[in-house]
């Protein structure tokens, strides 16, 4: 111990000696006693030690519970209020002092626990944690919103992991206060401050972990109801694992921690590329498929269509066939008529030789009458050969090209059936009704 009194000659202490002499001060003073308070910030590591705080409402002390002294040792929880067998020392290597609890009794519930307990059971039954109210959240946001302090620990995390995971959103960062009697409010009005923006496709809540008292604001009543009122979806991500909150309830998802928190909110970029992948494959196919069926459809119209030049041999073919058949009708016609001539010549010559005698007048008349019935004949065939012949020329392709029609023939003698068999300065026939001329394409179109 250091005195006062003591001459400058006296040796100083040491901090190992400090810390030695203060933690058999306190066990000297402190052997045993009996404590009373609420359980918080409770760890138990694999070593089976139980470390936890004991707190009231202004003060708190570190608790160590050795796996030896557990023996008829209940469950033990964060809030609960509990009595404990202890003894006050000193851990030398820290300097912090500590309990040393050899007997834990239930106490009841800690007042922070029963108030969390009472709200929740409350907005439970107004219906905040209902599933039927989980918004979906999106599968590609654009602007991920993140509520939280901008110096915390739990903004990088949640940075890092977006980065890493999905670095083509938009991060908004709305500022708040995480812990303290201020930081309910602080949220509240970042929320609010989103909400009215709103420009994030999703919002993340979040901070680090910590003690239940750390956590608190989370667990406010007029935050939990900002939250449900909200209309973009929010992913909850407060504290570790084992922490809940009231605004882990009655927000759209829960995630055990920010990065967990960051991790739901968004699509792995990985994910994103295979994706991406197959519908670009699916995409391929599809357009292969599209071109196949109407390559298809169009061989299929293209033989069944039959190309200008063969229906013009075809008519060619049967107008010349019709020709034949008028020529062969009206020689038949003419040979048929020329025998009735001749046989009407031969009975009027035999009755002249038998009249000339008797009726020379007679036979005059008939000969005029019979001239008159002749020409008669001759003149009705002819108008039936005109009538044919015009018949005949009204399907000749010559008529078509009297009408204003041009043919138009390359210098080889093909004809040109589209405008993409020309090209500028290309030398061409031109067939009329009348004539042929050459002529030279100017431009194309």
């Amino acid at each position: 111990m250091i005195n006062s009194n003591s001459s400058n000659e006296s040796k100083p202490l040491s901090v190992s000696g400090l810390n030695l002499s203060a933690k058999n001060l306190l066990e000297s003073n402190f052997p045993h006693i009996w404590i009373e308070g609420e359980v918080s910030n409770l760890s138990q590591p694999s070593s089976g030690h139980i470390y936890f705080s004991l707190k009231d409402e202004k003060s708190q002390i570190s608790c160590a519970f050795f796996r030896q002294y557990q023996k008829q040792l209940a469950t033990l929880e964060n809030g609960q209020q509990v009595q404990l067998r202890a003894k006050l020392t000193l851990y030398p290597q820290r300097g912090s002092y500590q309990l040393l609890v050899y007997d834990v009794q239930d106490a009841g519930t800690g007042a922070l626990e029963q108030a969390f307990k009472a709200l929740k059971l409350r907005l439970e039954k107004e219906g905040l944690f209902d599933e039927k109210h989980k918004k979906s959240l999106p599968i590609y946001p654009s602007v991920i919103g993140v509520i939280t302090s901008s110096t915390g620990a739990a903004l990088k995390d949640v940075l890092s992991v977006l980065e890493r995971r999905y670095p083509i959103a938009q991060i908004e960062v709305y500022n708040a206060f995480v812990q303290g009697d201020a930081a309910a409010p602080s949220l509240i009005r970042a929320l609010e401050f989103a909400i009215s923006r709103n420009t994030s496709d999703v919002l993340i809540l979040c901070r680090g972990g910590g003690s239940i008292e750390d956590l608190w604001p989370f667990n406010d009543e007029q935050l939990a109801r900002t939250i449900f009122k909200c209309p973009i979806p929010i992913v909850s991500g407060v504290g570790h694992e084992i922490d809940f909150t009231i605004s882990d309830w009655v927000s759209d998802l829960r995630a055990p921690t920010p990065s967990a928190a960051a991790e739901a909110a968004t699509s792995e970029k990985n994910e994103m590329m295979q994706l991406l992948d197959t519908y670009q494959r699916q995409l391929h196919l599809l357009v292969i498929n599209k071109i196949s069926n109407r390559q298809n459809r169009l061989s299929t119209l293209a033989g069944q269509l039959t190309h200008p030049r063969e229906k013009i041999a075809l008519l060619e073919g049967k107008i010349k066939q019709l020709a034949m058949q008028i020529n062969q009708r009206i020689n038949h016609q003419i040979d048929s008529h020329h025998l009735v001539c001749e046989r009407l010549f031969t009975r009027l010559s035999n009755a002249i030789k038998r009249l000339s005698d008797t009726l020379p007048a007679l036979v005059n008349n008939q000969k005029e009458s019979l001239k008159r019935g002749a020409i008669q004949l001759v003149e009705r065939h002819q108008q039936k050969l005109k009538h044919l012949a015009c018949q005949l020329d009204s399907l000749s392709p010559l008529r078509t090209l009297e009408r204003g029609y041009v043919i138009t023939k390359d210098l080889n003698g093909r004809i040109v059936t589209s405008a993409n068999q020309v090209t500028p300065k290309m030398p061409v026939k031109l067939r009329w009704a009348d004539g042929e001329k050459t002529a030279v394409i100017n431009e194309t179109e």
